[in-house]
């Protein structure tokens, strides 16, 4: 199964960005609260063309580190066993992102997307879990039941948005 970008219905244009192979991370912590009763690494990614206003991430353009595969690699070893979950903050626009997804599998860790995008254009067998949509702070968060924002379990294609509020 694929999810395909829809170009015409979305609120940013995709940039295809290259760095030589590898992803600029802005930031990667340890976190409860992207995946709900996951422990997550998570690691945002520079570069993302959405700059929703109100988003957290939207002025990390070219901020951060770049990670090569092979440090990335080190970044999982280190983890096996502390985190179940690796979860990207954007990153759909690049090309490389399947490679890190698949790298994140072999380690046993499952897999989160996190994309403004009302659809994404990924093989679904690399991803377990999707956020899809821009962030509007007039409809809120994930954890709002007005968002438009929907966090999907890839395998039921169940939206897990209730999880989030409490």
């Amino acid at each position: 199964m694929q999810i395909i970008l829809d170009t015409e219905n979305t609120k940013c244009k995709i940039i295809t960005y290259i760095l030589r192979g590898n992803m600029r991370i802005f930031e990667n912590i340890i976190s409860f609260l992207e995946v709900p009763g996951e422990t997550s690494l998570t690691l945002g990614v520079s570069g993302c063309p959405c700059k929703c206003p109100g988003c957290s991430w939207a002025a990390e353009d070219t901020t951060g580190e770049i990670v090569t595969l092979e440090e990335f690699s080190s970044m999982l070893s280190y983890y096996v066993g502390t985190v179940t979950v690796v979860t990207f903050l954007g990153g759909e626009w690049f090309p490389e992102l399947k490679d890190y997804l698949k790298l994140a599998k072999e380690f046993g860790y499952k897999t989160c997307l996190y994309s403004g995008q009302d659809s994404v254009e990924i093989q679904t067998e690399l991803l377990d879990y999707l956020k899809t949509g821009d962030y509007q702070e007039k409809l809120g968060g994930l954890e709002s039941e007005k968002t438009n924002q929907k966090f999907i379990d890839i395998k039921t294609g169940e939206c897990l948005n209730g999880l989030f509020r409490r």
